[in-house]
């Protein structure tokens, strides 16, 4: 996140870019798609690893480490 080649962004513009929050990260896959388990309103779908786990693909909402807050997006 200091790295000053990256520019931070407040909303995915496109798939590709780094979504962190906290102590997380993941790509996102796509900028909006309709999650079935949240009355289908749209969220960005991310990769990420889980811990020891495997690699994820997911809502946003639903990663186990995002607790709520901020979420900052790089490109």
């Amino acid at each position: 996140m200091a790295d000053p080649y990256y520019t931070l962004e407040y909303s995915p513009s496109s798939p590709g870019r780094i979504a962190t929050w906290s102590t997380h990260s993941g790509i996102v896959s796509d900028v909006s798609r309709s999650n079935p388990y949240n009355y289908y309103i749209p969220e960005p779908y991310l990769v990420s690893k889980w811990g020891n786990g495997p690699i994820v693909m997911h809502f946003q909402s639903l990663c186990p480490y995002y607790t709520g807050g901020t979420i900052y997006y790089y490109y």
